[in-house]
């Protein structure tokens, strides 16, 4: 197996971030978001964001 170079290193983290926008545009990370975090936290954001 050939040594990691740094233009491996930046294909790897081309491709890395390419998958993440892939899932992020599929809602993959906000279903997680709503799911986990925003659920909770409902009845106070709630408040904030009504004027």
């Amino acid at each position: 197996m050939p040594q990691m170079t740094p233009l491996h290193w930046a294909t790897l983290f081309i491709w890395a971030v390419l998958l993440i926008a892939l899932l992020n545009s599929l809602g993959f990370f906000s279903f997680i978001y709503t799911n986990k975090l925003v659920k909770p936290l409902d009845k106070s954001k709630k408040n904030d964001w009504e004027w």
